[in-house]
């Protein structure tokens, strides 16, 4: 094949070089947005080893006692969290002996008691704040923890020396341990929801990768019907096609690592757990990145040589339009399997092999979603058939008319949105199995939520006393907590903001009251045992807060120390509310590749019609009614797939959520009725967008080579 002859043909005037940039630019797109998200599923287990080696596993490990006695081979360790400002910190207590061999990641050595090791972000926090504030909670420095052993430049974790009593008291599962290894997930279900994730997001940029290298196929298929004319080979032509494929969609993958790699800054400040990410988190490794580029060229160009072949432009070939075969039955194949295997899922858990659950779903998942996109011209061309007969107008024939026809190209028009509202869909629906964050409830019989409290296993007067002279405490109370009640004083009561009390000296409170709900005091007699908690209330400043905070978490007649508001924010760490979190970001990748898709093959559709739209125009037919024939073209195969995709992302994410565990779905939030708002939105200004780019490109003439 002639180079030169090559180049004249294929970018011999600015509508062909406009095309082929189109190409380009949707290829790096796809290429880029492909290698973030391999990225991102990397770096989510990588994260995942270098953030859960403090958050030690339960029921795993012997438990330390009071009486253990520690060799250089073991070391006693329990894990607890505490909030400073809002933000939470992983506290690991270890109490080891002199020369243990016991390693720590990132760490240099154990520290002994009264020694802290923090990680850079916290080492920066406590030298930034006064040492009542936080520093004074752990002892001495003696280093910080590497960057790479910890989840991410933000992570605020400490390794703090201490004894095996101050071990035993503190809240948790005191173990004893010889080595400290992190996890990539905490169980097979939140991997599974990981797999499920990644494939509901690079579907659909698959997706967009083929609708932009067919782009203007129609005006292709046009100038080698001209060389046919002239004599060119059909194996000529399918080399040609390829040719041009192949070189344009190499140049916009190599453009893609491009942009995927100056996008890695942007997407690293994306805070996801504790943290954002590492730049070098997101990096792909050259295999990756190379065999991604490989890949997406040799496939367009493989397609567009098969493509061409099977066409079989003859030199009279662009004289019309050629018919596209009626979609068959075969098509129902894959999506009956994938629906079957999504089913059968839930109800396998109690079964000897606890994996074939999680690859039922992820099989059932997989061909579900490229079910949607086969069947999807079968049902449109059914729709068409019927509503065909039933059209009452010229432009609803004329354009269900051409759906009939063209069932094929016509649904690739919406497949991109299609299947991206199936991943909305199964994103929003499976979010709602996440616990949540807890809304703080306030008013006068609720917890306030300055106030901070503490459990007591000793004489509580000394703390009194020290509380007494910390700047901002407005009151203190002692309380005992017994079965679900929490007995105090009525005065003690009154302090703490409780109305509505009963006439007698003591009440007792509702023990839910220490979470979010009313204190309903009831009346009650003395309590015969000793207090074991402790309530401080504030002034509200964060200041006084914390430095409360730093009393009572080193006063040893205290155990644990909380407020309301810090158990929100440990409950927003949660693995499945970090999930649901990634999940928001998995909704606006699918809203907008959907968008560019919709967007790319509704101008590609109008090219492939543009000479009938001609000949329409040269008969005489008005701009209106021709807009309203590419509105009808254009929505039917939307409006028949939509209600589908949808049902079929509810039942899909009840399949994941039930077949990879215990939980179960609910109503989605408020916040979906706006994404499907959103998502009609677009395809409304869409269809006008096609609808006037319709207009514009199709002229009064037409020109048959």
């Amino acid at each position: 094949m002639n180079p030169a002859l090559a180049r004249l043909i294929l970018t011999s005037d600015r509508t062909s070089r406009r095309r082929l940039a189109g190409i380009a630019a949707g290829t790096m797109l796809g290429v880029a947005l492909v290698l973030m998200l391999i990225s991102a599923y990397q770096a989510f287990g990588a994260r995942s080893l270098r953030s859960t080696w403090v958050q030690l596993e339960a029921g795993r490990q012997q438990k330390l006692t009071p009486d253990t006695v520690l060799d250089t081979a073991h070391v006693g360790a329990v894990t607890t969290t505490e909030v400073h400002a809002g933000q939470m910190i992983w506290v690991l207590k270890v109490a080891a002996t002199p020369g243990s061999t016991v390693r720590i990641p990132g760490v240099p050595r154990i520290p002994a008691a009264g020694e802290y090791v923090a990680s850079p972000a916290l080492a920066k926090r406590i030298a930034s704040v006064p040492a009542d504030e936080l520093g004074q909670r752990y002892g001495t420095p003696i280093g910080t923890i590497d960057p790479g052993a910890v989840e991410g430049p933000d992570s605020l974790v400490v390794v703090v020396g201490a004894t095996i009593p101050s071990i035993v008291n503190t809240q948790g599962e005191a173990q004893i341990r010889t080595d400290f290894v992190g996890y990539e997930y905490a169980s097979t279900a939140y991997r599974v929801v990981a797999v499920i994730g990644a494939f509901a997001v690079l579907i659909p940029v698959l997706l967009l990768i083929g609708i932009v290298t067919d782009l203007g196929s129609a005006q292709r298929g046009e100038r080698f019907a001209t060389l046919r004319l002239i004599g060119a080979t059909p194996s000529w032509v399918a080399q040609l096609s390829a040719l041009e494929t192949g070189v344009v969609s190499g140049i916009g993958s190599v453009l893609g690592i491009g942009l995927y790699l100056a996008t890695i800054p942007l997407a690293a400040r994306l805070r996801v757990g504790s943290s954002t990410f590492y730049p070098g988190d997101l990096v792909c490794g050259p295999p990756v990145v190379i065999g991604c580029v490989v890949v997406t060229t040799l496939a367009a160009t493989v397609v567009a040589w098969w493509r061409t072949r099977r066409a079989d432009i003859g030199p009279l070939g662009a004289s019309r339009e050629r018919l596209e075969t009626a979609p068959r039955w075969v098509s129902l194949l894959a999506l009956l399997i994938g629906l079957a295997l999504l089913g059968v899922a839930p109800h396998l858990k109690i079964t000897r092999w606890p994996l074939l659950p999680a690859t039922l779903v992820i099989s059932g998942f997989l061909l579900t979603m490229i079910g949607i996109v086969m069947v999807g011209p079968l049902l449109t061309w059914w729709t068409a058939r019927c509503g065909v007969s039933q059209a009452r107008s010229a432009a609803a024939v004329m354009g269900l008319s051409r759906v009939i026809r063209h069932p094929r190209s016509c649904f690739r028009t919406v497949a991109g949105l299609v299947i991206g509202l199936y991943a909305i869909t199964v994103f929003v629906v499976a979010m709602t199995a996440a616990a949540g964050v807890p809304q703080i409830r306030q008013g006068p019989d609720f917890l306030p939520v300055s106030t901070v409290v503490a459990s007591l296993t000793e004489d509580p007067e000394p703390v009194l006393q020290r509380l007494g002279r910390t700047p901002g405490v407005t009151a203190t109370v002692t309380a005992h907590q017994s079965g679900n009640g929490i007995v105090m004083t009525r005065v003690g009561a009154a302090a703490m903001g409780v109305s509505r009390l009963p006439d007698t000296e003591y009440v007792c409170l509702s023990i839910a009251w220490l979470s979010n709900e009313p204190a309903n005091p009831q009346p009650t007699e003395a309590p015969r045992t000793p207090a074991n908690l402790l309530f401080a209330a504030t002034d509200a400043d964060p200041h006084s807060l914390e430095r409360v905070k730093t009393v009572l978490l080193t006063d040893p007649s205290t155990e644990t120390t909380f407020m309301r508001t810090d158990r929100s924010e440990i409950s927003a760490h949660a693995p499945e509310n970090q999930f649901a979190a990634m999940a928001v970001v998995g909704v606006l990748i699918a809203c907008g590749v959907s968008a560019v898709s919709m967007t790319v093959s509704g101008i590609s559709d109008v090219l492939a019609g543009r000479r009938v739209y001609g000949l329409l125009r040269l008969a005489g037919m008005p701009a209106a009614t021709l807009r309203r024939t590419i509105a009808y073209q254009t929505l039917a195969p939307f409006l028949t797939v939509v209600t589908a995709s949808i049902g079929l992302g509810v039942f899909s994410a009840w399949a994941v959520v039930t077949g990879v565990s215990r939980r179960q779905i609910g109503w989605p939030d408020p916040v979906y009725l706006s994404v499907l708002a959103g998502c009609a939105v677009m395809i409304l200004v869409a269809v006008l967008a096609i609808t006037r780019a319709g207009i514009r490109m199709v002229g009064t003439t037409t020109r048959f080579e």
